[in-house]
């Protein structure tokens, strides 16, 4: 934690804010026109993984709060490419006995040769509820059974990426810091100086809680 009387609340100058190791990433998987089959695409993930890592996410707040999900896909497909690829992630949420979700994602070549105006796809419908969050990529797979094998070579970008929808003790946090602040014995404040003239720190009075108002 940075700077001198730090009252426990995330700074702009803290690594990370703290808390999160891994807001998200990206992978890159590229094969050839020899690898277009489903074992093809297992073995150019795996290179891909060897040399990127698997992690795509690893995120941890100091409190549960709503984590906002968005897997997305670009594709770096042939222009002529009207295969279809699928890609498996594992979410991970929760700490301690946590749950496992695997969500599958997939993309099509359009064969606009003209064009190449194959859409990429971003999916932010997965809204999580948890503490802790990792994201992994698991498998990579062309839709042969529906007739949309690949065609040939190509590359796909694979990322996921997370940011915190809520963060219910953020108020109670600048409440407790105010409160702090409130019973100093005046003049400077080491970690603010001086609020003003005479040194009379701010004071925070909430109305008390009641029904029926």
């Amino acid at each position: 934690m940075s700077g001198e009387g730090s009252t426990g609340i995330a700074r702009a100058g803290s690594m990370s804010s703290q808390d999160t190791v891994r807001w998200g990433d990206r992978l890159t998987v590229t094969w050839d026109a020899n690898g277009k089959s489903n074992a093809g695409l297992a073995t150019a993930l795996g290179k891909a993984l060897g040399r990127q890592g698997k992690q795509l996410v690893n995120a941890h707040w100091r409190w549960p709060l709503n984590w906002q999900l968005a897997l997305v896909l670009v594709p770096q497909f042939d222009p002529a490419e009207t295969g279809i690829v699928r890609v498996a992630y594992q979410v991970s949420f929760g700490s301690g006995n946590s749950i496992i979700l695997p969500f599958v994602e997939s993309i099509q070549g359009t064969g606009t040769a003209a064009s190449n105006a194959t859409l990429s796809l971003l999916d932010t419908s997965v809204l999580l509820p948890a503490q802790d969050i990792q994201v992994t990529v698991t498998g990579l797979t062309t839709d042969v059974d529906s007739g949309h094998p690949l065609q040939s070579g190509g590359g796909l970008q694979i990322g996921a990426f997370v940011a915190p929808q809520t963060e219910p003790h953020a108020m109670l946090e600048a409440l407790a810091c105010l409160c702090r602040l409130e019973g100093s014995s005046g003049g400077v404040d080491q970690r603010h100086g001086d609020w003003m003239e005479g040194g009379i720190p701010p004071g925070f009075h909430p109305e008390p809680l009641g029904y029926k108002r």
